[in-house]
């Protein structure tokens, strides 16, 4: 899949390139960016490379760890105090790995 902008001709580029679907409630609103923010685009992320839209109420692909899908739905929680730590993600990627 290609960028839907081309930066070939940017002489400088002060944000990143990411699809609004993707984006953080924070990003969308054009308000000040944390980590958390990130957090959220990585549980976008992490969910669509299994075929699953975040708006939606997808049940979990066959393919998807139980554990690996339920984390990935709690980092697009909008309220910042209940997205769980990314240390708990890379903790379930790491165990899968293993396994």
């Amino acid at each position: 899949m290609s960028l839907p902008l081309s930066i070939a001709n940017t002489a400088q580029v002060d944000v990143g390139i990411l699809y609004p679907e993707y984006e953080s409630p924070e990003k969308q609103k054009h308000e000040d960016l944390t980590v958390n923010s990130d957090v959220y685009s990585l549980g976008a992320i992490g969910l669509a490379l299994f075929g699953v839209k975040h708006e939606s109420n997808a049940t979990k692909p066959l393919d998807c760890p139980e554990k690996l899908f339920s984390k990935l739905k709690e980092f697009l929680n909008s309220n910042e105090s209940k997205k769980p730590p990314l240390k708990e993600l890379l903790d379930i990627l790491e165990s899968n790995l293993k396994s």
